[in-house]
């Protein structure tokens, strides 16, 4: 697999060095390449689910390779580092768009991946959208259009499925916690609107900053609220740094992680068996249970080859979205009538319907006023005496959410 890897990235770079494409044209470089640009973090927030999504891309483009490539032409994966940070993000776009990539991977955050879709639109240049949850990446009345695709669930698809367990979860009074980004605030909202329409009572709620290290009067604000459940949606280290803030000050409430970016067995890694003893969680990737994927075999598999090869297995759940990411856009590549043009890749992804090892399967079409938007299986897991395991499983199709 050919990689390039820049780091950071330089607004103009792509200019200064004679590198660029024709909107709407891939093309341009190496005959006997087919060029796929990813845009994560690398640094800063993020860094660790950035990296592991990264090597797993890397992972799918060596296996993809070995067995042939896309009719004869070789994947090469160009790397950017977003940092998390919105400008940046834009910036990648920007260098991605004017090289010869044909589609692209990103950009991990909810607002990074707002901040490049504007950039991708009008350059016509199909964005595969990993893990963001915001509803408006999809909505054609905000930033969706049909050159992005999305494979994560919108957080108002999330509250669908998690909708379905209220009842045997017990949920009377409910607080809520999140970050103050587009994906935790979007969440909370979703959420608080499900929750509404289940006849549970929402007792409060609280934001923090993505970078806030401690949450000592978000916990107690939490517990005076009185509600049996908290449900938080934040990064995994900002979950276990809250679960040990609940413990130390004597919360008792059941805690639920939304949006699929808090893998449990990274948080009893972070905050001990004991802490995250009882810890709800949406998953997309079943780690604990490779059978519970789309595509079980494939999954067993990268698991294994993941552990082999040395990788983080704390962030294997991120690792899935970006291995599983590039397989997608090979599919569209191979049915794609012409896998060196745009328009033909974005076509042929239109036409993807594929078995996951993430997701369960992977299809883009219609959802309740969203467009290009896959509708994926959902796990609920629960830590149960410092292991993981299977609280419930929600498969599409989904209802529309609460309004």
């Amino acid at each position: 697999m050919k990689r390039s890897f820049i780091l950071p990235v330089v607004l103009g770079l792509a200019a200064a060095t004679g590198v660029s494409a024709c909107a709407g044209e891939g093309g341009g470089g190496d005959s006997n390449e087919i060029v796929i640009g990813v845009s994560e973090p690398l640094t800063g927030v993020g860094a660790a689910a950035g990296g592991g999504i990264v090597d797993a891309i890397e992972m799918a483009a060596d296996e993809i390779n070995a067995a042939g490539g896309i009719d004869g032409k070789t994947i090469k994966v160009e790397v950017l580092d977003n940092a998390t940070d919105p400008a940046q993000c834009t910036t990648t776009a920007q260098k991605i768009v004017s090289s010869p990539a044909v589609a692209m991977i990103g950009g991990w955050s909810s607002s990074c991946t707002l901040a490049m879709i504007p950039v991708t639109t009008r350059a016509e240049l199909p964005l595969v959208v990993e893990t963001s949850s915001s509803p408006a990446i999809t909505d054609p009345e905000e930033s969706g259009s049909e050159w992005v695709f999305r494979m994560s669930p919108p957080s108002t698809m999330d509250t669908v499925a998690v909708g379905q367990f209220v009842e045997q979860l017990d949920i009377k009074k409910v607080f809520m916690l999140a970050e103050n980004t587009d994906f935790g605030l979007g969440a909370n909202e979703a959420y608080q609107a499900m929750f509404a329409k289940a006849g549970v009572d929402v007792t409060g709620s609280e934001t923090f900053a993505q970078t806030a290290q401690t949450f000592r009067d978000q916990v107690t604000k939490a517990i005076a609220a009185g509600a049996d459940t908290w449900a938080v949606t934040t990064e995994v280290e900002q979950l276990a740094q809250i679960l040990r803030e609940a413990r130390g000050q004597g919360g008792k409430a059941q805690v639920l992680a939304s949006g699929g970016s808090a893998s449990p067995s990274h948080v009893i890694e972070l905050a001990g068996p004991e802490t995250a003893e009882g810890l709800l969680a949406t998953e997309y990737f079943p780690e604990f249970d490779p059978s519970l994927a789309g595509d079980p075999a494939a999954a067993e598999a990268f698991s294994k080859n993941w552990v082999e090869a040395g990788h983080d297995v704390n962030v294997i759940s991120e690792a899935a979205r970006g291995y599983a990411a590039l397989y997608v856009i090979a599919d569209a590549l191979k049915q794609a009538d012409d896998p060196t043009s745009r328009a033909s890749v974005r076509d042929a992804l239109e036409k993807v319907d594929v078995a996951s090892i993430i997701y369960g399967r992977v299809k883009f079409e219609d959802w309740c006023g969203l467009i290009n938007q896959n509708q994926p299986t959902i796990t609920l897991t629960r830590v149960h005496n410092g292991a993981v395991e299977l609280a419930g499983k929600a498969v599409p199709p989904y209802d529309c959410p609460a309004e």
